[in-house]
């Protein structure tokens, strides 16, 4: 039973760390009040998300126009994959993959290079973060 929750933990972690734009997650600002239905984590707000890597990054509004367009596509292609229940898990998670590398790859074209490092820059403390918030979960999960 702990090997399958390790295992299980282990292969939640590396798809988080390969899910590539869902690490500007945690660059993006509270939804206001009238922004339509909540989103989680999981599901950051695209024109957010957009809003908050502009400022970052100092795009041009040519930039932060096409970097939302591909945000929303991407997460348009997430909440139709969530919807399919005639995948398996093992698929969906692989088809996630996909739609996230794609969604990257279409980020770095649109991205300058000095933007580009900073950008990677952010993800790179974003997993940091992620991984000491999930650190101490792990660690009070293996009891002796």
């Amino acid at each position: 039973m702990r090997l399958y929750l390790c295992l299980t933990l282990l292969a939640f972690a590396l798809s988080v760390c390969c899910s590539g734009p869902a690490f500007a997650a945690p660059l993006q600002d509270s939804p206001p009040a009238d922004s339509g239905p909540a989103t989680t984590m999981h599901d950051p707000d695209p024109q957010q998300q957009a809003r908050r890597l502009a400022r970052r990054l100092q795009l041009a509004p040519e930039q932060e126009t096409e970097i939302a367009s591909i945000l929303q596509k991407r997460a348009q292609r997430i909440a139709q994959l969530r919807g399919d229940s005639s995948m398996d898990a093992r698929a969906q998670r692989s088809q996630l993959r996909t739609i996230r590398q794609d969604s990257e790859q279409q980020l770095r074209g649109v991205l300058s290079d000095s933007q580009l490092r900073q950008y990677q820059q952010l993800r790179q403390q974003a997993r940091r973060r992620h991984l000491e918030r999930q650190a101490p979960a792990s660690s009070t999960s293996s009891g002796p």
